[in-house]
């Protein structure tokens, strides 16, 4: 087989069907929840920082630039940011002033024009991302006959600079993770906490490695609050509007939540679309005749 065939083949075991399809997919999907809420526990400032949509995609989209500054684009700046159309300039730059100020970035002088900075992610927000890389890897190797993606991050140092760039423009230019898909989840992650909200439910569904029969999770609001760094009523407010809008019912205090089947076909195919799209772009990385198209990144 030659190497693109064989990338190929690699990247149809990762598809969205194949996975949804993987007898061990529940207890994959348990395992990368889990994951993904131990990297946060006790984290307030990081969860209050960037456990919200906008503000994930600015963090990576300040990666990104970074990366491919490396790759010989121009490097990031607020002006670059602010066109993302991730927020107004206004809302861009508080943000990373926030960042800047908790020591997840930094500016300096552009020696090429006095005026600007040039902006850059500090290895405490490089080591942010490339642990959730390595938390989908580990959990996405278990789909492949053969173990590959964790292999190439801890050996290849530029193995995750190559896998963000491949797979950004996708993000960046809405062609992946689009509004509509996913509603329950599209509602979520909007708000503080959002997407580890979603990966609780998700945990919920999956406990024990075995997907759930019943539509009932018991996920007391305290219990969720606390491991979030978030406060009781947030979490509260979060699920009374997802009522509202008919994704879900809550009941017996805040201790019981019932899912409707639609919802639950969300929180599965949004996680099985996450978890395909990391890992198809990261075979893409692997595959050395992939071409690294930053020119998008460049404008």
């Amino acid at each position: 087989m030659k190497p693109s065939s064989m990338y190929a083949a690699l990247a149809q075991q990762l598809s969205v069907s194949a996975i949804l399809a993987h007898p061990k997919f529940p207890a994959i999907l348990l395992a990368y929840a889990d994951r993904l809420l131990a990297m946060r526990r006790g984290e307030r400032l990081m969860n209050q920082l960037l456990a919200q949509r906008e503000r994930e995609f600015l963090g990576f989209l300040l990666l990104c630039q970074h990366y491919a500054h490396l790759e010989g684009g121009p490097p990031p700046t607020l002006g670059r940011l602010a066109v993302s159309g991730l927020g107004s300039a206004r809302r861009v730059a508080a943000f990373i002033n926030l960042l800047r100020i908790s020591g997840f970035a930094r500016a300096t002088p552009d020696p090429d024009d006095k005026r600007q900075r040039i902006l850059e992610p500090t290895q405490r927000l490089i080591d942010l991302h490339r642990d959730w890389t390595q938390a989908a890897f580990h959990q996405l190797d278990r789909f492949l006959e053969t173990p590959l993606l964790e292999w190439h991050l801890a050996t290849d140092l530029a193995f995750h600079r190559r896998a963000c760039l491949i797979g950004a423009e996708d993000i960046f230019n809405g062609t992946s993770f689009a509004p509509g898909r996913f509603p329950l989840v599209d509602f979520l992650t909007p708000h503080r906490g959002g997407h580890l909200i979603a990966a609780s439910l998700a945990q919920a569904l999956c406990a024990g490695g075995q997907m759930a029969e019943s539509l009932t999770i018991k996920l007391p609001y305290g219990k969720l609050a606390r491991r979030l760094g978030v406060s009781r009523s947030h979490v509260l407010n979060v699920f009374a509007a997802a009522a509202e809008k008919g994704y879900l019912e809550t009941g017996d205090a805040g201790r019981r939540i019932e899912l409707t089947e639609n919802s639950r076909a969300d929180l599965l195919g949004y996680f099985a679309h996450e978890l395909s799209f990391i890992g198809q772009n990261a075979v893409r990385a692997c595959d050395p005749s992939t071409p690294l198209d930053i020119a998008w990144l460049s404008k």
